[in-house]
């Protein structure tokens, strides 16, 4: 007979899930309400990881199954799922912490190469504690003088804790969209309803980058 497996511990089993699946958005600073660094921050949402991950709902992957493989899925493995399940079920148990992998090195600044140009904001957007906020469309000039090719791109938004997602476009010299934005300048489309402001905001233009929490950036380099 097959010796039956030991039951999974935080520090051995659970927290290099967490690290490589979790952490990115759970830690101080960062969009997820509670971190998951230590074991005590952890303990107390057990169940709650056991449901959301037998349930696929974390960590969020909105792609429709069936296709890919995707270089960039963050859905859980099934041995990852599974670990979790029984490490909670097996009583959430800490484990040895000399079992714990070293801990990841966040970056602070970019997790690209020192970019060549960084395009940000004039002023933050104050966000209100509560309410509906219509998108916000920031004109900001590149001052670009001819064409450039971009091997590499990142949008690092100034508080991640409020910010859901956020679009960079390519807005063509001489582009009618926007027309009535002033550079800098937070602007809203027209309309008497948000769905009449988003669609007065529509654009066919080309999207550069795409932020949301989590998100990785982009790197084309390898492909040139």
């Amino acid at each position: 007979m097959l010796a039956a497996l030991a039951a999974p511990t935080f520090y051995r089993d659970v927290l290099p899930i967490l690290q490589t699946r979790c952490q990115q958005c759970h830690r101080p600073g960062q969009v997820a309400p509670m971190p998951f660094l230590t074991y005590k921050e952890v303990r107390p949402w057990a169940k709650s990881i056991r449901e959301n991950v037998v349930l696929k709902r974390m960590p969020p992957w909105f792609a429709e199954p069936g296709f890919g493989p995707f270089s960039n899925d963050r859905s859980l493995s099934k041995q990852e799922v599974d670990t979790l399940v029984r490490w909670v079920d097996s009583g959430a148990t800490e484990g040895d912490p000399r079992d714990a992998p070293p801990a990841p090195q966040w970056a602070e600044n970019w997790n690209i190469r020192n970019p060549d140009l960084v395009l940000q904001m004039p002023h933050p957007f104050p966000i209100p504690a509560k309410g509906d906020v219509d998108y916000q469309y920031v004109v900001i000039p590149t001052g670009f003088t001819e064409d450039r090719w971009v091997q590499m791109a990142e949008l690092r938004p100034g508080n991640p804790a409020v910010v859901h997602h956020a679009v960079v476009y390519l807005r063509e010299p001489g582009s009618s969209w926007l027309r009535d934005a002033k550079p800098g300048v937070p602007y809203v489309p027209p309309g008497d309803t948000p769905r009449e402001r988003l669609s007065n905001g529509w654009t066919t233009s080309d999207i550069l980058l795409v932020y949301s929490p989590g998100s990785l950036p982009e790197d084309w380099g390898k492909s040139m």
